[in-house]
């Protein structure tokens, strides 16, 4: 488990660094930034290793995708508190109930409030980095994983080359 940590240490805090600047942060919509630190997690921990298997994958890629969830999470709501309005979440969360038709005096803006909203962010945050984490961990378990060592040979395998020398060797005696 020791062997984890310096990759994913590494890798996710620059993972989380980078998703946390709010016009990049953009690109983690899709996960851009976890994918990118766990890739580069699993290629730190294959050039000390020399191979990643899909278990160590997949933990790495998990504990790498919630360092960025984490470091993601705590950063960007500093740079809203520095940035953006209190009560940036209660203005979303407005936005989509009105955009489906709910009316907004059936809304509980109480429990609307930033503090809440954006621990239950931070949570949603490092959970679906853990799972895109583990996922994209598991992937790279798979095409870097140590190479398959053929099978010994039994004991009933002819050896052809030792075949053909008898032969060759019967046939020049007569």
């Amino acid at each position: 488990m020791e062997k984890y940590w310096r990759p994913a240490l590494i890798a996710g805090t620059v993972g989380g660094l980078v998703s946390s600047i709010p016009i990049i942060k953009v690109a983690n919509c899709c996960g851009l930034w976890v994918i990118l630190a766990v890739i580069w997690a699993a290629y730190m921990y294959k050039n000390e290793n020399g191979y990643v298997d899909i278990g160590p994958g997949a933990a790495l890629g998990a504990i790498t995708g919630g360092i960025v969830g984490f470091v993601s999470g705590f950063l960007s709501l500093g740079f809203r508190a520095i940035l953006g309005p209190q009560n940036y979440y209660r203005s979303k969360v407005m936005d989509i109930y009105n955009k489906v038709g709910v009316p907004v005096e059936n809304v509980p803006t109480e429990q609307l409030t930033s503090a809440k909203m954006s621990i239950i962010s931070i949570i949603v945050g490092i959970v679906a980095s853990i799972f895109v984490g583990a996922l994209v961990g598991l992937i790279m378990g798979v095409i870097w994983q140590k190479p398959k060592t053929p099978p010994a040979p039994s004991g009933n395998v002819i050896d052809a080359e030792a075949t053909v020398e008898e032969s060759h060797f019967e046939n020049s005696q007569e």
